[in-house]
């Protein structure tokens, strides 16, 4: 048995696939997936954080660079919450549905267009 494990070991490393225990193995799948969303979590407070600084901080004029920066955290915090969680669930867990897979497909790009949309304004108004 031992044998035959490092037959596929050293078959697997000479196709380049040397990633793809980790990923057949649940445990670590679960480890992984379970630091992605601790890692997730952990990031939504201080995203709003500085929306909450942008918006009621001790500058009195809400300049447009605060206003898109705060826009950009806005869109940072959707992005985790529909996007990377859900990836990190998918993880453990393929979805059955095709729709789920999509719907997560639509949000992501139409995500990542507006968070780059934010980002051109930032840069276009320094």
């Amino acid at each position: 048995m031992e044998q035959k494990k490092s037959r596929i070991s050293i078959k697997m490393a000479a196709e380049g696939e040397v990633f793809l225990e980790m990923y057949e193995d649940q445990l670590s799948r679960i480890f992984i997936a379970s630091i992605s969303l601790i890692c997730s979590i952990l990031t939504l407070p201080y995203f709003y954080g500085v929306i909450y600084y942008e918006k009621n901080g001790p500058d009195t004029n809400r300049t447009v660079i605060s206003k898109l920066t705060s826009s950009f955290f806005i869109r940072g915090i959707l992005w985790i919450v529909t996007v990377q969680i859900p990836e990190a669930l998918f993880y453990i867990h393929p979805p059955k549905s095709k729709f789920l897979c999509m719907a997560q497909n639509v949000c992501k790009r139409s995500l990542l267009l507006v968070i780059l949309l934010v980002s051109d304004a930032i840069v276009v108004l320094r």
